[in-house]
């Protein structure tokens, strides 16, 4: 797989996610960035309606039996369909990716699918941009957020982090607040050390890039 990265970024370990270091989030970043500049995100015929048909299995394994690693081995997945859709293209991809906008306005929520009654009030309230299992959008999760001890409940195993777009973010919100098993939280409430980390990575790819805070 070609690298998509630009300059690597000093600090090591993102403390937030289990498993991963600032290349795999950074790369996730910055294919969620040139995705959305092509419209190919959640478009018919985008990357969304591909992760759905390509990784059913896995997503139903994923439900079914919630564990770190297979939430980290979808992930794996899910990076090879980016990373090939961001390839369909004559440019360079690493200058491609270089020259991407930020993720501008957008903000990230916590999927805990050991939690999910698949009952469909968070699809309802969001008008469907969560699942009837509580799922946000499969081509925009990004990581597994890091077990710790105030948060070591067997039903946390495998919690997925999703960015949203900016204006996807009153509908993402309705959805977690309507979900009361607790599938979906903002990150920010749930683990705000991993929403400040998140943040301070988007920095470091996008220092000239506006954001929320």
């Amino acid at each position: 797989m070609v690298n998509l990265l630009g300059p690597r970024r000093p600090g090591g370990r993102l403390t937030c996610l289990d498993a991963d270091r600032h290349g795999p989030v950074e790369a996730r970043l910055r294919a969620l960035a040139e995705l959305v500049r092509r419209d190919r995100l959640r478009s018919p015929a985008g990357l969304e309606a591909e992760a759905i048909d390509g990784l059913e299995v896995e997503l139903e394994e994923l439900a079914a039996s919630p564990s770190q690693v297979a939430a980290l081995a979808l992930l794996e997945a899910i990076d090879g369909l980016r990373f090939e859709a961001c390839e369909r293209t004559s440019l360079d991809p690493i200058e491609r990716l270089r020259s991407t906008t930020p993720l501008a306005g957008g903000d990230y929520v916590c999927h805990r699918p050991g939690r999910s009654l698949s009952t469909g009030e968070a699809e309802i309230a969001s008008r469907g941009y969560f699942d009837v299992q509580d799922r946000p959008p499969i081509a925009s999760w990004i990581g597994v957020l890091a077990s710790q001890p105030a948060r070591a409940a067997e039903d946390d195993e495998g919690a997925i982090i999703a960015w949203v777009a900016a204006g996807d973010l009153v509908r993402a919100r309705a959805g977690c607040e309507a979900c009361e098993s607790g599938a979906l939280r903002l990150l920010a409430d749930l683990a705000p050390e991993a929403h400040r980390q998140l943040r301070a990575l988007e920095f470091a790819i996008w220092p000239e890039g506006p954001r929320t805070v």
